[in-house]
């Protein structure tokens, strides 16, 4: 129900503001009073449409507000809540015009489109008159008081679910069809990158591995020779050994615990420290033992290397990153069904909707002829 209007700069109008209450309201007046003024303005808040010319003179701008109260109206209530504009059972709707032919249009505050407004204006003020235009000769308003008189709701609510679910399927089969040759195309492509990654096999760890393997090639001599001179100098030098040396430190450290009982624990220390230093010269020694100083497996190591770094700047990925890409390709040619089958299969399923819907639209056209000849 309008329970209030404003009028601002509309026409003739200066500043109009009518509280309406409840019950029958008659505006009456004489030929040219204004009583079509207040009917257009109306109008503009339904979605009407909005001209310079509806500007008072010397103003720049008109403006109608109008208030509604939606207590027992359900489709407007509804509609607000669908577009997240409903505000505790009121509807306060304005609408702008400037006189550059522009306008703007609010419900509860928030701005809306035109054709928003529209759909909802109709459905909180019909307005009737000799020329105007009915809501009553529209089909769809026909259709909905026909449905509430042969409570037809729920086979409405049928058609309209059918009639989704077949767009969304013909929607689906038409994208797959017109992307059909891309598709294929990027599985021409996703074979060539899988064949090219099964020949070259990159295996997780493979390049961390072959980074360690290249630098202790490239410098297995000054490894083997540092590591000699080490162990010579912790142990097996003739003289002069840290071995040797810590060995007599030991002895004389010893002799001198009659002395002094609580050398006992250096003496130990230093025992722990030849064991430890006996160790570490065994384990470079074998260090040593193990490096490699084939040329041609250095040569083997960077031949690798240079492929998986060629390789990764072609895919742009981290050298190390090809075992996960090369995993992906699998993958995503192995989810990937055949177009073809895929089309044939979409083409069904719409095939399918739109037999449900025929359905449900027969059925419901039954219904409404069945309640129009009640």
């Amino acid at each position: 129900m309008l329970t209030y209007l404003q009028i601002r700069d509309f026409v003739l109008i200066d500043n109009v503001e009518l509280e309406l209450g409840p019950g029958l309201t008659v505006l009456t007046g004489e030929t040219g009073a204004g009583k079509s003024m207040l009917v257009d303005a109306l109008g503009l808040v339904r979605g009407d449409r909005a001209e310079p010319r509806q500007i008072r003179a010397g103003c720049d701008r008109a403006e109608v507000t109008a208030e509604f109260d939606l207590d027992g109206l359900a489709p407007p209530r509804a509609w607000l809540e669908k577009q997240d504009l409903a505000d505790d059972g009121q509807c306060l709707v304005r609408r702008v015009v400037a006189r550059t032919g522009r306008s703007r249009a609010f419900i509860n505050g928030t701005p809306v489109t035109l054709q928003d407004l529209k759909g909802l204006g109709e459905q909180l003020a019909d307005i009737h008159g000799q020329h105007d235009h009915q809501s009553l000769l529209r089909a769809e308003s026909q259709r909905r008081m026909l449905d509430a008189w042969g409570r037809n709701g729920p086979y409405a609510d049928r058609v309209a679910a059918a009639y989704r679910a077949w767009s969304e399927a013909e929607s689906a089969r038409a994208a797959l069809a017109t992307d059909q040759a891309r598709h294929s195309e990027r599985r021409a492509l996703l074979r060539f990158q899988l064949d090219e990654l099964n020949t070259l096999a990159p295996q997780p760890g493979e390049f961390a591995a072959l980074e360690v393997d290249h630098r202790r090639l490239a410098h297995a001599d000054e490894l083997v020779a540092t590591l000699g001179t080490l162990c010579d100098t912790l142990y097996e030098a003739d003289e002069g050994s840290v071995h040797d040396r810590l060995g007599r430190a030991t002895r004389e450290l010893a002799e001198l615990q009659s002395l002094d009982p609580t050398l006992a624990a250096h003496v130990e220390t230093l025992e722990e420290a030849l064991i430890r230093v006996s160790e570490s010269a065994s384990g470079l020694r074998h260090c040593a033992d193990r490096i490699d100083l084939d040329p041609e497996r250095l040569a083997q190591v960077e031949r690798r290397l240079e492929v998986l770094h060629e390789t990764a700047r072609k895919y742009r990925v981290p050298p190390d990153e090809l075992p996960q890409l090369h995993a992906s390709l699998v993958q995503e040619l192995g989810d990937d069904e055949d177009p073809d089958a895929h089309l044939a299969r979409l083409t069904e399923a719409a095939a399918a909707a739109a037999q449900e819907y025929h359905r449900a639209a027969a059925e419901l056209s039954q219904h409404r002829a069945t309640a129009s000849a009640a």
